[in-house]
C-alpha cells in the first residue's frame, strides 16, 4: 500500500486527487482504498469506470488472478 500525497506536506506532496480509469475486465486486480481509520473499500475494476479519492488515502492494487489489468492512472494537483 501507498499514498500519492500527504495533507500538510505542502510541495513535497502537492497530489490532491488521485484518479483511476478502468479500461478492461479482469479477475482480481481490485483498488483496495482506506479512508483514515476505516475499513477498507475495494473497487473492482470494471471497464469505463472512474475512481478518484484524495491522494492522501492509502491504496493499492490486489493481485490480478486472471486475464490483463489495464488503466489510466492521473493526479490532479
Amino acid at each position: 500500500p501507498h499514498r500519492d500525497g500527504l495533507p500538510g506536506a505542502g510541495d513535497q506532496f502537492p497530489r490532491r486527487i488521485s484518479v483511476v480509469l478502468f479500461l478492461t475486465a479482469c479477475e482480481g486486480g481490485e483498488l483496495r482504498v482506506w479512508d483514515d481509520g476505516a475499513a477498507p473499500i475495494d473497487i473492482a475494476p470494471v471497464p469505463c469506470t472512474l475512481v478518484a479519492f484524495p491522494a492522501h488515502c492509502l491504496h493499492e492494487v490486489l493481485p490480478v488472478t486472471a486475464g490483463v489489468r489495464d488503466a489510466v492512472v492521473d493526479w490532479f494537483y
